[in-house]
C-alpha cells in the first residue's frame, strides 16, 4: 500500500520559486562578469549550477504536481549599478528564498515537495555565507 500525501503548495508559489530561480540566475551571470576575480568568479559559477538546478527540480515538481510542461518566460536583464551593490540585492534575495524555502519544509506534508525545497534552502543558506564572505571582503577592500 503506497503512502498518498496533499500538498499545501499552491502552483503559484512553485512559479514564484522558479521566477525567482531564474531572475537569480541572470543576476550572478552579470556579476560573474563584473569581477576579475578568479575566486569570485567561480563562486559565481557554482552558485549559477546550483541555481539551475533548482529551477529544473521546481519544474519537475510542478509537473509532477499539477501535470504538463511549463514555458517560462526569460528573465528581465538585471540593472546592477555596482558590484557591491549586486553582490548586496543578491544577499537579500538569498535570505527572501531561504525564508520562504524554510517555511515551506516546515508545513507541507508531502516528502517529494520538502526534500525539493529541503535541497533549495540548504543551497541558498551556502549561498548566504558565500555573499556574507565576499561583501565582509568589499567592505575591508574599501578601508
Amino acid at each position: 500500500m503506497s503512502d498518498t500525501y496533499q500538498t499545501n503548495i499552491p502552483p503559484g508559489i512553485l512559479l514564484r520559486a522558479m521566477d525567482t530561480a531564474q531572475h537569480k540566475l541572470a543576476r550572478y551571470h552579470q556579476l560573474q562578469t563584473m569581477t576579475s576575480d578568479p575566486e569570485d568568479i567561480e563562486m559565481f559559477r557554482q552558485i549559477s549550477e546550483d541555481q539551475n538546478r533548482q529551477l529544473s527540480d521546481f519544474m519537475k515538481l510542478y509537473s509532477s504536481l499539477f501535470g504538463g510542461r511549463l514555458s517560462l518566460s526569460p528573465p528581465l536583464t538585471p540593472q546592477i549599478s555596482s558590484f557591491a551593490r549586486g553582490v548586496q540585492d543578491a544577499f537579500a534575495d538569498e535570505v527572501e528564498t531561504s525564508t520562504l524555502f524554510n517555511n515551506i519544509v516546515f508545513t507541507d506534508s508531502d516528502p517529494e515537495v520538502r526534500n525539493v525545497f529541503m535541497r533549495a534552502l540548504q543551497e541558498d543558506n551556502k549561498h548566504l555565507s558565500e555573499l556574507n564572505y565576499m561583501l565582509s571582503k568589499l567592505i575591508f577592500q574599501s578601508l
